[in-house]
């Protein structure tokens, strides 16, 4: 597996790439992804988180003041 950034000359050193695969027979396979995707689910992650602790956190304490809470 090769894995590349994509940037304003990739295109001339891609078709080299794809050429020299080619020209040795190496099988290939042109796999795209989009860093924005990757970034959403790690914000969301990062998200839920941060939710879960403070939900978490919210009922310990809950629990911890139950006698002040009840009088």
């Amino acid at each position: 597996m090769i894995q590349t950034e994509w940037g304003p000359d990739s295109e001339t050193n891609f078709q080299k790439a794809i050429s020299e695969l080619e020209k040795e027979g190496i099988p290939y396979r042109i796999i795209e992804t989009r860093q924005a995707g990757r970034m959403a689910r790690n914000l969301y992650l990062i998200y839920s988180i941060t939710l879960d602790a403070l939900l978490i956190g919210g009922g310990i304490w809950a629990l911890l003041n139950l006698d002040r809470i009840l009088n």
